[in-house]
């Protein structure tokens, strides 16, 4: 856990780490308030949360953090969420959870996001992502969004500046999809390589 109000750089190598059923994300990065963090990647590692929820991240980030992913390592998420019928959350799981949050993706790292089941999973969970390099696969399920915000009528930005991106959309709503849903996604694409592809129909 990233106190509030503290500014860290975190290496994380060839780590492995599973909280499914301990009711925590791997990495948080602030609590009642905000944080900044960049986990610069080495090697490889997986964090896994695959709790029956659906208002949780692999990683999460608080309301006006900025969380930022850099180095040359490869780092997995393996996530899932739950069945939202029986749940009243406003933007449910994702890979990295940071709705209100800065998500920043520099450097050369190689960042595999998906999800072993779930109804409403998200890859990166965000009203603010700039991705300037490295290798992303971020993938959704159900109603989930590759890259974004699902269900949200208010606009959000995603910026590609470079690196080799590929997202993909959840497969059982015809709203949702690899970047944008109905047109909220403020998209702005300068550089880099991008693959997107919506499974939904």
């Amino acid at each position: 856990i990233v106190d509030d109000g503290a500014n860290v750089n975190l290496t994380i190598k060839n780590l492995t780490v599973d909280t499914t059923g301990k009711n925590r994300s791997p990495i948080v990065v602030g609590q009642s308030g905000s944080a900044t963090c960049k986990i610069i990647a080495d090697g490889r590692s997986t964090l896994t949360r695959c709790d029956n929820e659906l208002a949780v991240g692999v990683i999460e980030a608080s309301d006006g953090s900025t969380f930022t992913i850099g180095g040359n390592g490869t780092i997995i998420l393996n996530g899932k969420s739950g069945d939202r019928s029986s749940h009243n959350c406003e933007y449910y799981a994702g890979g990295i959870r940071a709705i209100n949050a800065i998500v920043i993706i520099e450097d050369n790292p190689t960042l595999e996001i998906s999800n072993t089941d779930g109804d409403v999973f998200s890859g990166i969970l965000s009203k603010d992502i700039t991705i300037n390099g490295g290798k992303i696969n971020s993938k959704a399920s159900g109603r989930g969004q590759g890259i974004g915000i699902p269900y949200d009528s208010n606009k959000y930005d995603v910026k590609i500046n470079g690196g080799t991106v590929y997202a993909e959309g959840g497969d059982s709503a015809n709203w949702v999809g690899a970047i944008t849903n109905d047109g909220n996604a403020r998209a702005v694409i300068s550089g880099g390589s991008i693959n997107m592809n919506k499974l939904g129909g």
